[in-house]
């Protein structure tokens, strides 16, 4: 399994877990967890690049097949080391100013996936 090992520039952690809202004709609803398990994810966004640099993310995705190959990742907020992959929204690619930058959102796999 490869690890993750480019620079991140920006990092958010998506935390939640998750509800199944019933909602009924006299406005009320009922709330329940489907499952007691977190879903937890990261969006990241890469530091300025150069070409060279841009086109080694573009490799570390085309590797994975996208979504399709997990890997690990040691997230900076926490030093963890989590079993992720690309989510299905892909790797997002910007240029600017002659420098490039990248995004994408990596899902953490429960324990049974990895």
């Amino acid at each position: 399994m490869a690890d993750f090992t480019l620079d991140v520039g920006t990092i958010q952690e998506m935390f939640a877990y998750p509800v199944l809202i019933s909602e009924f004709e006299d406005q009320s609803e009922q709330r329940r967890t489907v499952t007691n398990k977190r879903i937890l994810g990261f969006k990241v966004k890469s530091p300025a690049l150069t070409k060279a640099q841009w086109q080694a993310y573009r490799s570390f995705y085309a590797a994975r097949q996208g979504s399709f190959e997990k890997f690990t990742f040691t997230s900076p907020l926490d030093s963890t080391s989590y079993t992720v992959r690309f989510d299905d929204s892909g790797l997002v690619s910007s240029m600017g100013g002659g420098l490039y930058q990248c995004e994408f959102e990596f899902v953490v796999l429960d324990e049974e996936e990895t």
